[in-house]
């Protein structure tokens, strides 16, 4: 099954911020703490995927662990208690409110496809200078 330009351009943004995130190709789970290879971290969503007023918002995705995003189904409450020590909850609730608002459009694939390959140039940059 073919992937879709949204799925390409969610998964080349998650490894971006994970990316963004590390240091010295190490990064902290915000959901559980441990620190870890970025190779065994997800771009985890605070508000999940389907929702596509957050879905590429940077302070909405953060690095997981794979134990804390697909086997904890995101652990939410963690999530959103790592997120306000690290960014203050203004800002969690700031993303919040963006659930509620009428103002996100659809993008289009050719939109993803874009944005898709904005990510990976930004990525290949960031692994170029580290």
């Amino acid at each position: 099954m073919k992937e879709s330009a949204r799925t390409k351009c969610l998964r080349a943004f998650q490894r971006l911020r994970v990316a963004q995130e590390s240091c010295g190709g190490y990064a902290k789970c915000i959901s559980c703490g441990r620190v870890l290879p970025v190779s065994q971290l997800d771009g985890g969503h605070y508000i999940g995927r389907r929702h596509t007023s957050t879905e590429l918002e940077s302070d909405n995705v953060q690095p997981q662990c794979r134990q804390c995003n697909r086997f904890l189904a995101g652990d939410a409450v963690a999530y959103r208690i790592g997120l306000i020590k690290k960014l203050g909850v203004e800002r969690v609730e700031r993303l919040e409110s963006l659930l509620e608002s009428k103002d996100s459009k659809k993008k289009t694939s050719k939109e993803y496809e874009e944005l898709a390959k904005k990510y990976r140039k930004e990525l290949r940059e960031l692994q170029k200078n580290n």
